[in-house]
């Protein structure tokens, strides 16, 4: 008889083990995984699923991998704490080109373009294939005969909106370099005011220890 009450209690045991861990799997909650390189739409403190190391993100960048997990040649993705993050810093970068227009974009392109080897490599095959056609060293027809006149009234308005695209990306350079000036500064006061707060703090401490004294 004992021995079955025993059996009964082992079985009623594993049950209510069962249900325990079933309940709360269900009660837990299921936390979204972010991966590597996954852009990050809010201001967060980040846990790395494998290490558990802590990682503060600012809203608009993307995931790294995280340093520990690297070192060891492990892979590893993020889940966001619950914590809410608010960040005085901002990024320039993100926010200059959050405010950039469509035309703006497109000239700091051009202007990365006509800055590289590869536009140098083109215009140099360019140039030499306009020459030798239009020299009839080649089988095909010369349309530009010395002194290639089409040619350089090609080139003149390269050059004219050419120059034009690098004045209106160094015009938004500048504008970039003033907002970073004004979030420095901004920084720097708040950092101030800050630090008048805990002298003020550390001041009153230092009262109430002399007057106990």
């Amino acid at each position: 008889m004992n021995k079955e009450i025993q059996e009964l209690k082992k079985f009623a045991g594993e049950i209510l083990s069962e249900g325990l861990k079933k309940y709360n799997e269900i009660k837990k909650p299921i936390l979204k995984k972010h991966k590597i390189g996954e852009k990050i739409e809010d201001n967060g403190l980040y846990e790395c699923t494998t290490c558990g190391d802590l990682l503060a993100i600012i809203k608009g960048e993307r995931l790294p991998t995280c340093d520990v997990c690297y070192a060891k040649n492990i892979k590893n993705s993020w889940i966001k704490r619950s914590e809410k993050v608010n960040f005085i810093s901002k990024n320039p970068n993100i926010e200059f080109e959050r405010d950039s227009t469509f035309i703006e974009k497109i000239a700091d392109g051009i202007t990365a373009v006509s800055g590289s080897m590869t536009f140098v490599y083109i215009h140099i095959v360019w140039f030499a294939v306009w020459v030798l056609i239009n020299l009839n060293m080649t089988m095909l027809k010369p349309f530009d005969q010395f002194p290639f006149g089409l040619l350089t009234m090609i080139v003149s308005l390269e050059a004219i909106f050419l120059s034009t695209f690098i004045l209106i990306s160094q015009n938004r350079i500048t504008e970039r370099s003033e907002i970073r000036s004004e979030l420095d500064y901004k920084v720097n006061v708040n950092a101030e005011k800050m630090i008048t707060e805990a002298l003020g703090l550390l001041h009153d401490i230092k009262e109430n220890v002399e007057k106990k004294e």
